[in-house]
């Protein structure tokens, strides 16, 4: 399937028919398998796979959901940046008002229900907008998808100030204009420390350390399920609305029963944020503007290829005095 650089052939993928299929676009992967009996990690690790091979080139998806089809048992497999969550494998011919149900809630879901964040335009075909306290920001590219799947953690964009921005609302140090270009940078920050990486750049500032970016503006991110404005969206919160939260039946998950392991993942997180490998996060946008020179500004090819052979140099020279101390 085209879209990513690695070979890969998924069986059967759910995707909007109105787009060009490819890696970009599905929502999630139906893995089928017929052999002898897998073993709950052999499951684990294929959705696992397939569930990367989503979040490593979507930079608006927060949360996916795969399926497993093993001769006549369905594996449903949840995964965000805070940890998994798979569910006990049921048989589609026992069940198959179940079945009909899976298929049914990935066919009618929106694209919140889907884990997709709502602020961003979904078409990596055209251009993006993001709307960010005050200013519209015009996606140009993205630069940079992690693609851990544990503690998933980094999305940088980079773009520039729209038309429509309201510059009166930024802080006046950043003395933006229309069109300028910006670095958007959403991390997923532990909830444990909450250190964000624009506090980190502040304190930098303040200090008078130099080469330190201008930060333009630092927010939570606002879940998508709600518009009260108090509430930051994250890995518990998602969970929370989803029913994957503690609750009186300590599975809250409808029809399907959890696994054990999944069940005794759940239980612990109330006990403590890192147990069974559990670790609630919460995004945080930043924009900054960019530390580079544009290409357009060397005056000749010739000017900037002595940029890279120098830094060739500099990097071979402190090699070998790594080597000589």
């Amino acid at each position: 399937m085209p879209g990513v650089g690695l070979s890969n052939r998924p069986d059967i993928v759910c995707a909007d028919m109105h787009k060009p299929i490819d890696c970009r676009n599905i929502r999630t992967i139906l893995e089928l398998k017929s052999g002898n009996n897998m073993t709950p990690n052999e499951i684990f690790q294929s959705c696992v796979q397939r569930a990367r091979l989503i979040f490593s080139t979507q930079d608006t998806c927060h949360f996916v959901v795969v399926l497993l089809l093993h001769q006549y048992k369905l594996t449903v497999a949840f995964f965000d940046p805070g940890g998994s969550i798979v569910f006990q494998p049921f048989d589609i011919c026992a069940h198959p008002d179940l079945f009909v149900g899976v298929v049914l809630a990935f066919a009618c879901a929106d694209l919140t229900g889907l884990g997709y964040a709502t602020s961003l335009s979904d078409e990596p075909w055209i251009d993006q907008l993001l709307l960010f306290h005050g200013l519209q920001l015009q996606i140009r590219f993205t630069t940079f998808i992690s693609d851990y799947m544990h503690g998933r953690s980094t999305v940088i964009w980079l773009g520039k100030v729209g038309k429509i921005s309201d510059l009166s609302e930024v802080r006046q140090q950043a003395n933006l204009k229309v069109d300028q270009p910006v670095v958007i940078k959403t991390s997923w920050v532990d909830n444990a420390s909450m250190l964000t990486e624009g506090t980190v750049l502040a304190l930098l500032t303040q200090k008078g350390v130099q080469g330190v970016p201008t930060l333009i503006y630092e927010d939570f991110v606002p879940p998508p399920f709600t518009d009260d404005g108090v509430s930051s969206d994250g890995t518990a919160y998602t969970r929370a609305k989803l029913g994957l939260s503690v609750g009186d039946d300590n599975d809250g998950c409808g029809a399907i029963s959890l696994s054990k392991e999944a069940t005794k993942a759940i239980q612990a997180m109330a006990v403590g944020p890192h147990v069974e490998g559990f670790a609630p996060c919460t995004p945080v946008q930043m924009v900054t503007k960019p530390w580079a020179m544009p290409l357009t500004q060397f005056r000749s090819a010739c000017e900037l290829l002595g940029i890279f052979v120098d830094m060739l140099n500099g990097e071979l020279y402190f090699e070998y005095l790594l080597t000589v101390l």
